[in-house]
């Protein structure tokens, strides 16, 4: 009667009926002579039992229900588990996991010195640090230090965050200049945007941009400010490195519209419009191509101030006023 030894096994049960979710496992059993290598499949994926036996006759050994009840033996060839894995089909279930060199993180904030990546095409004037900026400097009372630097960075990178996450929008984000990313965003100063000087936010759609916080720090009146408002355009920027164009909100009350009202701005708790996250949880954050160099921006709103034909009407208005007021004047002294 032949003789099996099993290796590589807690438990055995009679049937399967659970699932492997997520890569492979290979089950070795062996005895004293080699056999052939039977692949098992289940909904979650697929595992190999190797059977051998010290005669031609090999016992049945049926596979598991769930990879709970396995351990792993020390006793189990180097040379029979590469056979084995050799022979083994990856699994149309198992849910792909990023190459190694892929990026980690969906984007990088740039709030340190160069390089700034598309500096060349979204900027003129020579893009520089934040903090190399005199509007900043006017509002920490001089040239940031070091512990005042590291303080806005992570303050910034924070409140990006929560914005997203306010949304229900999930990213992940980073200010390691070492980490890989898939997009750019750069805060700088001393530079703007060519063919819009006003803007405080530049974006290549699908691709790298910058906040322009010369731009930007006259609308503060506090560091604290000053931080919202980057935070808030910097979320903004995002949305259109990860693809989604300015075209679901435009009243200015959300982190979307191309014209941001202040008060927007200075909001923690502002979020991006119901369009605009639907649109986001829709795209790959990690894809990359710049979708056309569609270069977008972003704007602080001013206030509200007459149309041309308005203030005409008001002239016209006020002049006939006067004149009346005159007409009446007159009248009076003749009549006395």
């Amino acid at each position: 009667m032949p003789v099996t030894r099993i290796l590589a096994l807690a438990a055995l049960m009679t049937s399967v009926s659970g699932t492997i979710s997520r890569g492979e496992l290979i089950l070795g059993v062996f005895g004293g002579s080699p056999a052939p290598v039977t692949t098992y499949s289940t909904s979650g994926g697929s595992f190999m039992l190797g059977q051998a036996t010290t005669s031609g006759t090999s016992a049945t050994v049926n596979p598991p229900t769930t990879s709970t009840n396995l351990a792993t033996s020390n006793a189990v060839s180097q040379s029979n588990n590469a056979a084995a894995n050799s022979t083994i089909a990856p699994s149309a279930n198992i849910s792909s996991v990023p190459s190694a060199s892929g990026p980690t993180f969906d984007a990088f904030i740039n709030l340190g010195a160069g390089p700034f990546p598309n500096a060349g095409t979204l900027t003129t004037g020579g893009a520089q640090a934040w903090y190399n900026s005199p509007q900043v400097m006017a509002l920490f009372g001089g040239q940031p230090n070091a512990s005042q630097q590291a303080a806005f960075d992570s303050t910034v990178l924070q409140r990006v965050e929560q914005t997203f996450q306010l949304s229900g929008v999930p990213v992940s984000l980073t200010d390691n200049p070492n980490a890989s990313a898939a997009h750019t965003l750069s805060v700088v100063s001393g530079t703007v945007n060519p063919n819009l000087t006003s803007a405080i936010g530049m974006t290549n759609l699908g691709g790298n941009g910058f906040h322009f916080i010369d731009n930007s720090a006259p609308a503060a009146k506090s560091v604290d400010q000053l931080e919202w408002i980057v935070a808030h355009n910097v979320a903004h920027e995002l949305m259109l490195a990860f693809g989604v164009p300015e075209i679901h909100d435009q009243t200015g009350n959300y982190i979307d519209s191309t014209a941001g009202q202040l008060a927007m701005f200075l909001n923690p708790n502002a979020t991006f419009s119901t369009g605009a996250v639907q649109d986001l949880l829709s795209r790959d954050f990690q894809a990359t191509g710049n979708l056309g160099l569609f270069a977008s921006p972003q704007v602080i709103a001013s206030a509200s101030v007459p149309e041309p034909a308005t203030l005409a009407l008001w002239g016209v208005g006020s002049l006939a006023l006067v004149m009346a007021r005159r007409g009446r004047s007159s009248v009076s002294r003749r009549t006395a």
